[in-house]
Order: structure tokens, then sequence, then C-alpha cells
């Protein structure tokens, strides 16, 4: 009984240690009042900077910031030797594909006394969305028209889009859930775009978190959301529109 009591305190007090870190990053994330311009411009307004990609190093071939240092932050010998080599007095930005990990290497940079540190709020997707580029691998005259993309939605007298990331976690697992959707409702089309492939449509829709859910109607806009939606909430959205 000693022991499961002992055993049990433990877990407690890792949970409990969790729990704490988890609310000091996201008052750190939140006493950050830049939106996604004033980031752009505070980058640009720098005689010098250091910009940090916290992505893997496979996300960062495909697409990155001009400039930008890549380091994977689960990779702890591998951040603690970048954060050696950097300027704590030189202003720093970071970002990911959303605001997880860019966030928690902004409040770890913080901790170790570097002066004027952001993250970028939305990730890479918002950063596309507004209009600003991204160096990438991936020939952008690939990617799909806006004209395209309307022709496609229009199709189908119903369809819904989904335009998220395969490194998006939220966004894969909304994947199984949308599987499922399409399955029992095969009068809606389902369309899922690429952020990587796509960043020309994701400028020109102005999109502004992943993922970006849309459903068409006769190719109009009838409902949008940004972020992650749950089951019951799509579930709905589908039986509504299909049952007309």
């Amino acid at each position: 009984m000693k022991k499961m009591m002992t055993f049990i305190l433990a877990v407690w007090s890792v949970l409990a240690l969790q729990a704490q870190g988890f609310q000091e990053i996201k008052a750190f994330a939140e006493s950050q009042k830049l939106d996604i311009t004033a980031f752009a411009q505070l980058i640009q307004q720098q005689k010098q900077v250091q910009i940090i990609d916290a992505r893997s190093a496979d996300e960062f071939r495909i697409n990155h910031l001009k400039g930008a240092i890549q380091v994977n932050v689960g990779d702890e010998k591998a951040l603690q030797e970048l954060i050696g080599r950097l300027d704590p007095k030189v202003y720093t930005f970071t970002y990911s594909i959303g605001a997880g990990r860019s966030v928690s290497l902004a409040k770890k940079l913080k901790d170790r006394g570097f002066q004027h540190v952001y993250f970028m709020p939305g990730g890479i997707g918002k950063r596309v969305g507004a209009g600003y580029p991204l160096e990438s691998s991936i020939d952008p005259a690939k990617s799909l028209t806006l004209e395209g993309y309307q022709k496609q939605v229009a199709s189908q007298h119903l369809t819904f889009v989904d335009i998220s990331s395969k490194h998006c976690g939220g966004c894969k697992a909304l994947h199984p859930i949308l599987d499922n959707l399409e399955k029992q409702y095969p009068s809606v089309q389902v369309l899922r775009y690429e952020l990587d492939e796509n960043l020309k449509l994701v400028k020109d829709l102005k999109v502004k978190l992943l993922p970006t859910l849309l459903f068409y109607k006769d190719g109009q806009l009838v409902w949008t959301h940004d972020g992650i939606e749950s089951e019951d909430n799509l579930q709905k959205l589908f039986q509504t529109y299909a049952s007309r």
C-alpha cells in the first residue's frame, strides 16, 4: 500500500509539473500581442535577426523563411548546440507549422536570457495566407489557381474543402473523420488541398489557420471554420446539407 501511494504521488507530481509547464507556455504565448503583419514588419525593421525554424529537416527542405536556421526541437542535443551559437542580444524569431513548437522554443530562449524573442502567430499557413513569401522547393506554378479551385468546388452540388498539411498534428487527426463522412454522405464531394503544394492557392484564399475548412453549395461558400472542428459538428454539417 505504501509503495502504491508513493507511485501515485510520483505520477501526480509529474502531471502537476506538466500542467504548470503548460500554463507557463500558455501565459507566454498570450503575452505576445503581435499579429502576422506586425511579426513580418518587425523582422524587416531589424538590421540583424536570428530566424529559427522549429520544424523537422524534411519540412524545412520543402519550404522555409529566407535566412532561417532549422532545428528539431525534439532533439535536445541539437537544440542546446544551436542555442549556444546564437546571440541572446539579437532579435530572434521562431516559427513552425502552427503555434506549438515555435512557442515552446521561444519560451526556452526567453528563459535562457534572450532579450527579444517572438514566435510567428498562426504558423506558416497564416503567413502564406497573409501574402508573405516562403522559400519553396516546389514550383509555385504547379499550385492550383483560384480559378481552377472555383471550378472544382462548383463541379458538384455540395463540396467540403479541407486545406491542411501532412505535418500538422491536428490536421492529421481530422483526416479519418473526413474519410468516414465521405463514405456516409456520397452526395458531398470532399476535396483536400496540401499547403506545401498549393502556396499560391493558400495565399489567394487568405488562409488564417490550418486546417481551414469550407463548405460549398453550388459553388457558393455557406460555411467556414479556421482550425480543428469536432466530429459531432462536422456530422451535423454534412447531415444538414445532404438531407436537403
